[in-house]
This record gives structure tokens, C-alpha cells and sequence, in this order.
């Protein structure tokens, strides 16, 4: 019910419905209370809860667009047409070449150090900022897989590290 729900409960539903575009049966669900119970608390907020579409702006050229939200939901980018789209992809991957420009860089310092470095070794950058090509942001793994479970599990994982720059 309504009236025993906490105001700091009633304001988590009211943001994750207005700002994360959570559905109704998932609040309900999240919160323990029914769908009716939900809406209760978002029309004494003023929230509307109609299915109308919401003005959001393009990833790509920052046109507002009018979309549902269902379309908005779990999108990290919205496009207002297929121009702007395909323009918003080849700049993700001008930025991709980039990264592997730095790839490039930070092997040819390790080369140096660690002459031993195959094509099948990975760099990877302690900071996690590839552009930071210094020795001491710099290991290497002996493969891609070694590399994954160093993510996964850190330190822990046993994986043995070729090349450290910082030790």
C-alpha cells in the first residue's frame, strides 16, 4: 500500500520510472508492491504515465526526435535516420583505428625491454587508458585467454604475466 511505503522508496520509483524508464511491472515486482500501488505513487508525484513518445536528440547530429519509450529503453544511443547512423559507426571505428594506433606504440616500447614478444602476446594497460604507453602502465600476457581471466578474476587467477613494466 501506498500510504505504509517509505518517501525515500517513493522517490527510487518515481526516478528509475522517469529517469532509467523502468516499467511499471518491474517496479512492482522490484519493490514488492502491486502495479496499481505503483501508479498511485507516480500520479501523486505528477508523473505522466501515459505510452506517448518522449523528445530525446540524436547521438550523431543532436536533431530532437520523438520515440517511445520502449525504444529508449536499455539504448545507449538513439539516431533520428539511417545517415546518421552509419556516420556515428565509421567515427566508432576512426576511434577503434586509434586505439590500435596506441597497440602499435606501447609494443614497439615493450620490444625494447622484452625482445622476446610474439604476435600472439597481449598488451594490456594497467590504467586501462590506452593512450598511457609508459613502461610502468604496460604487462604482458602470453595469450588473448591469459588475458580474460586477468580481467576476470585480477590477481587471483594465477595467470602468469610475461612482462610487467613496473616491476
Amino acid at each position: 500500500m501506498t500510504k505504509h511505503t517509505d518517501q525515500a522508496v517513493k522517490d527510487e520509483i518515481i526516478r528509475a520510472f522517469t529517469e532509467r524508464m523502468e516499467t511499471v511491472i518491474n517496479l512492482s515486482a522490484t519493490w514488492g508492491l502491486s502495479r496499481q500501488a505503483v501508479y498511485k505513487i507516480l500520479k501523486q508525484a505528477g508523473v505522466n504515465t501515459t505510452k506517448g513518445k518522449v523528445k530525446v536528440s540524436c547521438s550523431a547530429c543532436g536533431a530532437e526526435v520523438l520515440r517511445p519509450k520502449s525504444k529508449l529503453r536499455d539504448r545507449k544511443h538513439i539516431f533520428c535516420n539511417h545517415a546518421c547512423h552509419n556516420a556515428y559507426r565509421s567515427a566508432a571505428r576512426e576511434i577503434s583505428k586509434s586505439r590500435a594506433m596506441w597497440h602499435r606504440v606501447a609494443r614497439r616500447k615493450i620490444q625494447v625491454k622484452f625482445p622476446g614478444l610474439k604476435r600472439s602476446h597481449v598488451v594490456h594497460f594497467i590504467d586501462g587508458k590506452v593512450y598511457n604507453c609508459m613502461e610502468t602502465n604496460l604487462m604482458v600476457f602470453k595469450n588473448l585467454g591469459d588475458h580474460a581471466r586477468w580481467h576476470r578474476f585480477g590477481v587471483e587467477s594465477g595467470v602468469e604475466v610475461l612482462w610487467r613494466g613496473d616491476e
